[in-house]
């Protein structure tokens, strides 16, 4: 996944549908009724940098068919 850049959207083909079968996995995963990263359904995925205080980090964001974004890290989704 480093051949894409931050701002970058993943076209449709295999690395999407590879990171949608990764959500779907790592929803899977979670206790019931917690909030997934799939959502209300998968619109798109891009590139982008998520950061909190002390840190950024390149990752994955999620972009929902109701508007809704969230990143996620395909390695912690591939781990789970």
């Amino acid at each position: 996944m480093s051949r894409y850049s931050v701002g970058d959207e993943v076209p449709r083909g295999a690395d999407h549908d590879d990171l949608g079968a990764l959500l779907q996995h790592y929803d899977r995963m979670l206790a019931p009724g917690s909030a997934t990263k799939t959502g209300a359904g998968i619109l798109h995925f891009s590139k982008g940098r998520a950061g909190g205080e002390g840190y950024s980090t390149e990752c994955f964001f999620v972009h929902r068919i109701d508007g809704t974004v969230d990143d996620f890290s395909y390695i912690h989704a591939v781990n789970s």
